[in-house]
């Protein structure tokens, strides 16, 4: 029998400010904007973020996740071929996920 110990490391923030966006990526505000509206149109992602107060805020892993397939997202037929997002492998890519195996 397999048991798996997953353990998720935190060290970025999962939700940001559109200005926090913009500092974090190095992206202006207005292309922020634009990213979010290519995201929203494509299908891809469920809701990409929060209203919280009046804020908006921007699932990072979404966002990430599209701007690592931006280019294959724009076109259908590459499109197709991406599997379906998932936020563990964004976590992995950024380091926050671990996956330690151990047989018993």
């Amino acid at each position: 029998m397999k048991d798996e110990l997953i353990i998720i490391v935190t060290g970025g923030r999962q939700y940001m400010s559109v200005k926090d966006l913009s500092d974090w990526y190095g992206y202006k505000r207005p292309t922020i904007y634009n990213i979010l509206k290519e995201m929203e149109s494509c299908g891809r992602y469920g809701r990409i973020a929060l209203n919280e107060y009046g804020d908006r805020l921007v699932d990072t892993l979404m966002f990430e996740d599209f701007l690592l397939h931006r280019t294959e997202i724009k076109n259908k037929n590459l499109a197709r071929r991406l599997p379906p997002y998932d936020p563990v492998e964004i976590r992995k890519r950024r380091g926050e996920y671990q996956m330690i195996k151990e047989v018993i």
